[in-house]
């Protein structure tokens, strides 16, 4: 494609080519007949070349863009991917603790600058939820409590790190204070028009068979977040098997349902070759019992600073993902960065000082964070 030319440029270029096809000197000076001409040329130039290049943004997924590249890719059946909202826990805290309290589904909280907000969302599986009160109970004699929260609007603005959301915006009577003890994770922008190219690059590449492009690159296409890798003529328990293959997919969770699994065998079973045999697996889970000693500095309540440092490390610990190791010294940062620490004694993991590190279908998780602090 010719190089874009503004209209200097052009008025420049058919100078040059008359003068030097005439005899004698041409006035282009401003005012000049000849200058009067090819600016009216340049600008019937310039106007051709602002349809050439619509068409151009119109017709071609390199040069689309937004909304127009958007219609291109619907052609294939192929849709952007679109934002998610960013998720983590709060710790609502209080200082008198003589009477029951609830955090309500909806109470809103910010960050100190008030510029990102959040809303607490109803989890059956946490203890204290009550689907009657639909809130969070607080019982008379307990001073915290940690509850999910998730972003008032999508994007990465919403991945605030740990210790900045610290504004109730809603009162909750009895209580009196809120913390994030982790970083946010989970928000993601829409797909950039870039972005989007490069995963239809992945998709067409995907078309020339049943390869493992092809299953991998439809399975990430069901969502943000998913991640999977494919194993060729082996079984699971690694014994050889030509024409068998399995896929190991995680939504993010690190524990995906059997709904989900049985979604994306579906997309395995219209991807697969023909003839050939498959399995798909939810990574294999291992737990991570930890237990941490420390101390608290003088002014903390030692049960909230428990609370922020459980908070921390299963956050950390829940956003492993498949093949990530745990890293003991990781541990000791994150029980550092909780406010109120004066000293991490001791933190073990399944009762020794060794990481974790899992192979490439295996994802750590804990369903046990004893944190004694004194």
């Amino acid at each position: 494609m010719a190089t874009q030319r503004t209209k200097p440029q052009l008025v420049t270029a058919m100078a040059a080519s008359a003068q030097a096809a005439a005899l004698g000197l041409l006035d282009f000076s401003v005012g000049s007949i000849l200058r009067a001409l090819v600016d009216a040329v340049a600008d019937v130039v310039m106007w051709l070349q602002g349809l050439a290049l619509r068409v151009l943004s119109l017709t071609r997924a390199a040069t689309s863009r937004g909304p127009d590249l958007d219609s291109w890719m619907a052609d294939f059946s192929f849709v952007r991917l679109t934002a998610t909202y960013a998720v983590g826990d709060v710790t609502f805290s209080r200082f008198t603790t003589t009477g029951s309290a609830l955090v309500p589904v909806g109470a809103r909280v910010e960050t100190a600058d008030g510029s990102r907000a959040f809303a607490v969302v109803a989890d059956p599986t946490v203890p204290q939820y009550s689907v009657g009160q639909n809130g969070y109970v607080l019982a008379a004699g307990v001073p915290a409590i940690t509850v999910p929260v998730q972003a008032l609007e999508t994007g990465t603005a919403g991945n605030v790190m740990q210790n900045t959301v610290t504004v109730i915006g809603s009162a909750i009577p009895g209580v009196d204070r809120v913390n994030n003890p982790a970083d946010f994770a989970d928000g993601t922008n829409d797909e950039t028009d870039e972005e989007f190219r490069l995963r239809f690059q992945g998709y067409l590449d995907s078309l020339g068979g049943a390869t493992e492009s092809a299953i991998l690159s439809a399975i990430r296409n069901a969502g943000i977040g998913i991640s999977a890798v494919a194993v060729d003529n082996e079984r699971p328990d690694g014994t050889p098997e030509l024409g068998f293959f399995y896929v190991v997919v995680d939504d993010g969770s690190g524990s995906p349902p059997q709904e989900f699994l049985d979604e994306i065998a579906l997309i395995v079973d219209r991807e697969r070759p023909f003839g050939s045999q498959f399995d798909v697996l939810a990574p294999i889970l291992l737990n991570a019992v930890i237990v941490v000693t420390a101390q608290a500095d003088s002014g903390y309540s030692p049960s909230g600073v428990d609370a922020d440092i459980t908070a921390a490390l299963s956050g950390h610990i829940a956003g492993l993902g498949m093949g990530e190791p745990l890293y003991l010294t990781k541990l000791y940062q994150l029980a550092w960065n909780v406010p109120g620490v004066a000293n991490v004694s001791s933190i073990t993991i399944n009762g020794g000082g060794a990481d974790i590190i899992p192979t490439f279908k295996e994802i750590v998780r804990s369903n046990s964070i004893s944190v004694t602090v004194s």
